[in-house]
């Protein structure tokens, strides 16, 4: 792995997924004072709309007068991170944990921060309780996530590959998860980590609960090609390829996705699996992938 390689890892799946809907974490909260209310619901609609610089500022009228919320203070660290203000947001949700240290969102994304400042023990240690703390399975979902993307870094694909087969093994149906693991199980540096067989395995049960997912139909055209079946791949492509036109806010689901493969994360992208596609068939597809 490339671990040692490069500077910054970048936010794991869960991580942008929440960026992407904070309101439905933190975004049902309510002020008495409706002048509040008014600044919060504003700074969500930014935060939702991308527009995390502006968010910011709204985020910031609000904490002049109540300086210690951390629905806010959270929320706004959220934006800082997305427009790479790492210590800045590390330094909010320090403060976050310092009032609520159970809550394991707050943990799980001090590690995505300082995993991206390069501060990787740092980063271990945020995720680690994050796990402990975790009080459902999403949360540990998530906090498994981000300490597999911190194995990565670290060059560690033993714990890493573990970690990812914890994940799918949590939540078999989800397509993001259980498509890495089968392509980790396919192109692992570490040959005796690769295993065919069960990746084919994996990729059956996969399309079989997610039959409109582009990224399992993609998964299984990747196994069937490793085992010499280019038929049935071919035949995966295409189911692929028509789920992605189903996509309904396909810039959304792109720009997402993108994030997954900044740099050298252990994510493999859906547009690098619709880019490889395109070449192996000598076609283009005819999905567009700009946002």
């Amino acid at each position: 792995m490339q671990g040692r390689n490069y500077k910054k890892v970048f936010p794991s799946l869960f991580l942008l997924v929440n960026m992407c809907g904070l309101c439905l974490i933190f975004g049902c909260h309510q002020y008495h004072d409706k002048e509040l209310d008014n600044l919060f619901k504003i700074g969500l609609n930014l935060q939702k709309d991308r527009k995390y610089a502006d968010a910011v500022e709204y985020y910031d009228k609000i904490l002049k007068q109540t300086p210690n919320d951390c629905n806010v203070l959270f929320n706004k660290a959220m934006c800082l991170s997305m427009i790479s203000r790492n210590k800045d947001a590390l330094h909010i949700l320090q403060k976050c944990i310092k009032y609520y240290p159970d809550q394991s969102t707050y943990h799980v994304h001090a590690a995505g921060c300082t995993l991206q400042l390069w501060q990787l023990q740092e980063a271990l240690a945020h995720a680690k309780d994050g796990i402990a703390t975790a009080k459902n399975k999403r949360e540990k979902l998530m906090a498994l996530s981000k300490l597999s993307d911190i194995y990565y870094a670290m060059n560690e694909p033993h714990h890493y590959m573990k970690l990812i087969e914890e994940c799918a093994a949590l939540d078999p149906c989800d397509d993001v998860i259980v498509s890495n693991y089968i392509v980790m199980l396919l192109e692992c540096p570490d040959h005796e980590l690769r295993n065919l067989q069960k990746a084919q395995k994996l990729a059956e049960r996969l399309v079989d609960k997610c039959q409109n997912s582009p990224r399992a139909w993609f998964a299984l055209e990747k196994v069937l090609l490793a085992s010499g079946d280019v038929a049935r791949a071919k035949e995966a492509n295409q189911r692929a390829l028509n789920a992605l036109r189903e996509v309904d806010n396909m810039p959304l689901y792109m720009e997402t996705d993108h994030q997954l493969k900044k740099d050298n994360t252990g994510w493999v992208s859906l547009r690098q699996l619709v880019e490889r596609s395109s070449m192996r068939y000598n076609k283009t597809s005819s999905v567009s992938l700009r946002q």
